[in-house]
């Protein structure tokens, strides 16, 4: 059974999941990279649960931030980024001095506006290249894991 799946039975049964609580603690991913090829299976088993639910979280992340940013720029958003940006340089032309208080206003909207899609499409930018390398490293560490148990097989004829 997942430890996520664990955790959340022990804890509707009122039981301390306090057992599992490493788990849910920040991974190392570059660490477990570079250690991967010394580790036993058992440390591989470990390692591959712990980057199994950092892999859980960074898809929640996600998809989180791809709902995000389809809400800002989607159908019933306020229109894209490079939009925005457009508006911008035509704004920018424009002396703030000699603008009204509600071109004023408009132009922080817009600035705002894009400032959030920015950085919500950077967050979404490093969580998808995070989530690429947390994957390839599990498909790494299964396989050094199926290696392992082949070898203690083999040993153990």
């Amino acid at each position: 059974m997942h430890a996520c799946h664990v955790c959340l039975q022990r804890l509707q049964h009122g039981e301390p999941a306090d057992g599992d609580a490493e788990l849910f603690q920040p991974v190392d991913v570059q660490a477990i990279k570079q250690s991967s090829r010394s580790m036993t299976a058992k440390t591989l088993a470990d390692a591959s649960m712990r980057l199994g639910v950092r892999l859980g979280a960074l898809a929640a992340a996600v998809k989180m931030l791809e709902a995000r940013v389809q809400d800002q720029e989607g159908e019933h958003g306020s229109g894209t980024m490079e939009q925005d940006k457009e508006l911008l340089r035509d704004m920018q032309n424009m002396d703030t001095t000699q603008m009204s208080t509600s071109q004023r206003r408009r132009h922080a909207c817009v600035v705002y506006r894009y400032e959030q899609k920015r950085i919500a499409r950077e967050y979404l930018k490093m969580a998808r290249s995070e989530l690429q390398d947390v994957l390839s490293l599990l498909n790494e560490l299964g396989e050094q894991s199926k290696k392992a148990v082949a070898a203690a097989d083999t040993r153990a004829k």
